[in-house]
């Protein structure tokens, strides 16, 4: 059969694989508004034993939001520095009780050098309370399709290998060496050989009448440590986590309307006074879709 007559009954894939630019950031511009709705639970087990003698703190924190953002500032590439979050719908418990913010106005989030500050639009600070429950379900409200840890770093797009378009249906490792850059600062460290990752193209599919990605991405961190803030400088250097990243990433990288779920294992174990075990799990959905 000659070579045009057997490309005609192949199937477009066989002939020519179609590849997509994927973005995992947002970029955003002043103006830019969506509405975010996020699910989420975190469970966190912290013991220390001192000379036999063994003290537990547990704290969960459940619960979900729906959220109108507006982007109030931006950074020069793109990701949104200021935001102005109305909260439609706030229900969340923390360590069974009740947290309750104020609806009635708009809270203004602000990134400035990996650290977030929040006031009401009337000035106000939040309680130590509600902003505790607030950061939480604040991880996702940037729009951003990555977890807070990767955030704020300009090089998503080298740490997952997508500078370039990827094809449909295949799986990659990240840059093991850019993740630990990114992950590995004055409280972290980890190192590029105790990294395990898998970036997995799944599918295009339609979301909100718009071309999305399927995506599923696992980041395995087998050892790690961690420096406490406190004056003893509590090390925790037996550490371990695995971070596992699913949803619909929109195409179009000014486009909010998509979908990530955010799993994640930590475990630590260390100290200079006793032994300190933490241990945290976290779960959390969330979906986006822009009004303007």
């Amino acid at each position: 059969m000659a070579p045009l007559a057997l490309a005609m009954l192949l199937p477009t894939s066989a002939v020519q694989a179609e590849k997509y630019q994927l973005a995992m950031k947002r970029e955003r511009k002043v103006g830019d508004k969506y509405i975010a709705q996020v699910e989420a639970e975190s469970k966190q087990t912290f013991s220390q034993t001192l000379n036999g003698n063994k003290k537990e703190n547990k704290k969960e924190l459940v619960g979900s939001m729906t959220a109108t953002v507006e982007v109030l500032g931006v950074y020069d590439d793109g990701r949104a520095k200021r935001v102005a979050v109305k909260v439609e719908k706030f229900d969340a418990k923390s360590n069974g009780k009740p947290v309750k913010l104020d609806t009635t106005q708009r809270i203004i989030a602000t990134s400035s050098e990996g650290d977030v500050t929040y006031k009401y639009e009337n000035g106000t600070q939040l309680s130590p309370e509600e902003a505790d429950a607030f950061d939480f379900f604040d991880q996702f409200l940037p729009g951003q399709f990555l977890p807070a840890e990767l955030r704020d770093t300009p090089s998503d797009k080298k740490i997952f290998k997508i500078e370039q378009p990827r094809e449909v249906g295949t799986s990659w490792e990240a840059d093991h060496k850019l993740m630990a850059k990114s992950l590995s600062g004055d409280k972290m460290t980890v190192d590029t050989k105790d990294i395990d990752s898998e970036f997995e193209f799944i599918e295009v599919a339609q979301f909100n009448g718009k071309k999305v990605a399927v995506i599923d991405i696992t980041v395995v961190m087998n050892k790690l440590s961690i420096t406490g803030r406190d004056q003893n400088e509590v090390v925790l250097s037996k550490g371990s986590a695995e971070i596992s990243m699913a949803g619909l990433i929109p195409l179009d990288p000014t486009c909010s309307d998509g979908t990530l779920n955010v799993a994640m294992k930590v475990n630590h174990v260390g100290g200079l006074q006793g032994e300190i075990s933490v241990d945290v799990e976290m779960d959390m959905k969330a979906e986006f879709t822009q009004i303007k």
